[in-house]
């Protein structure tokens, strides 16, 4: 059998074609290539006031003295940018209260701060916010809960806005015992 140039060509490029190939989708020696796409934060709209009314408690077993709340008319699970934000109620064992309106990234474990307010006053926009990691201790320790156990599940938002409700009101922990006596 008598092979041309031209065939030798041709069968040389269909049995390199699949290395090629194999290189295009898993890189080359330095590891795969890896494409994603860009992320980018939904817009965000801070709200003017909270309302006791529209408050859910929930318990930190971390710092029981503390009284944690989040304004359910707030949340917002944002699947564009994999992003719930919602208002934080957080009330001093001196009665003070603190509220902040952030956003919990589930793919990043991070947080935003976008606002705050200190007792009934309207909540006041932070100057250049910016995602820094949740911490699981102190104060601020409900951000950690919230992201594990109310507002994220494998890195993405556990659900809807009512699922989150849900969860947040008929967890087994946030009976109030006080209520027996």
């Amino acid at each position: 059998m008598k092979y041309n140039q031209f065939s030798l060509l041709a069968l040389l490029s269909l049995l390199l074609s699949p290395v090629m190939a194999a290189d295009d989708i898993f890189g080359d020696s330095t590891g795969p290539t890896v494409i994603t796409k860009a992320w980018k934060e939904a817009g965000v709209q801070i709200p003017i006031k909270i309302s006791d009314s529209n408050l859910i408690k929930f318990k930190i077993f971390e710092m029981p003295q503390y009284q944690y709340f989040i304004d359910v008319s707030t949340l917002t699970p944002s699947k564009s940018d994999n992003v719930v934000r919602y208002a934080a109620v957080v009330r001093t064992p001196g009665g003070v209260r603190n509220i902040f309106y952030e956003g919990i990234r589930c793919d990043t474990g991070e947080y935003k701060l976008y606002a705050t307010a200190i007792g009934d006053q309207r909540l006041i926009p932070v100057e250049n916010p910016e995602w820094k990691a949740i911490q699981g201790q102190g104060v601020t320790v409900y951000r950690s809960d919230l992201y594990r156990d109310f507002l994220c599940r494998h890195s993405l938002i556990r659900g809807s806005k009512q699922d989150i409700i849900e969860l947040m009101k008929y967890t087994p922990d946030s009976n109030d015992d006080s209520d027996l006596d």
